[in-house]
């Protein structure tokens, strides 16, 4: 793993859809929509939390992420699409709504809210097996950045990102497999990761890429409720593995 920049402090569906983009020839091509619009929890996401210090509902017709200051060192709340991943031999593109709007992230606290990717050959899972990487927004005593994280086994082993101030906004990431390069772009502010296929796919290019939603708490007891760290309108586009 590169070391670019160090840490700075380091049911039913909703209404889904899955549809198949005509003339883009491989039948695994589509578009995956999910705007959590039923209130529950459905079959295409896996609840994956991670200790007992954040939960995650979709409720109000969003999800929505709470902490019960019993946090500790590492805690997550997410949901990971059960029936497939990213081929990540291909390019592909995710987009969806942020809003991260927290005024007691303080000391050595960090809070981390997007989207989590794990290469299921590698048996890394989101956010505290093996090498895993998050892309979207984190926020410590410094404020806001968007950019990426990577984890070791939970520890943070690197971060690149870029200030931000907005606390709500659309996060997009798209990967050009030509020059290896993973985008993530917020409010008109970019970040980018190369050698993302290298690092994350290179050692099994045919498992599928994991894709987890979610929050993650690191360094302290971290309290919020959910109408302050919220996610909705997922949007996939790009060619998929089954798992």
């Amino acid at each position: 793993m590169r070391n670019k920049m160090p840490c700075c402090c380091a049911a039913a569906l909703g209404v889904a859809a899955m549809v198949v983009l005509s003339g883009l020839a491989p039948e695994n091509k589509f578009l995956f929509t999910d705007n959590f619009n039923n209130n529950v929890i459905g079959p295409v996401w896996d609840d994956v939390s991670v200790g007992n210090g954040v939960h995650v509902t979709e409720v109000n017709d969003r999800l929505q992420f709470s902490a019960t200051g019993n946090t500790g060192v590492l805690s997550a709340a997410g949901l990971e699409i059960a029936p497939w991943g990213i081929n990540i031999k291909r390019d592909f593109q995710i987009e969806i709504n942020s809003t991260l709007n927290l005024t007691n992230v303080n000391g050595g606290k960090q809070v981390f809210l997007g989207l989590g990717l794990a290469n299921e050959g590698d048996l890394a899972v989101w956010p505290n097996a093996g090498d895993v990487i998050g892309v979207g927004i984190l926020q410590d005593q410094f404020g806001m950045q968007i950019g990426w994280i990577t984890l070791s086994n939970g520890a943070v082993v690197d971060f690149d990102g870029v200030p931000i101030t907005l606390t709500n906004g659309k996060i997009h990431i798209e990967f050009d497999k030509s020059n290896d390069e993973l985008t993530i772009e917020r409010n008109g502010e970019t970040v980018t990761y190369e050698g993302f296929f290298t690092d994350f796919g290179a050692a099994h290019p045919d498992s599928p890429l994991v894709i987890t939603i979610g929050c993650v708490t690191l360094h302290g007891a971290t309290s919020f409720s959910g109408s302050r760290v919220r996610l909705d309108n997922f949007e996939f586009n790009g060619f998929k593995r089954g798992r």
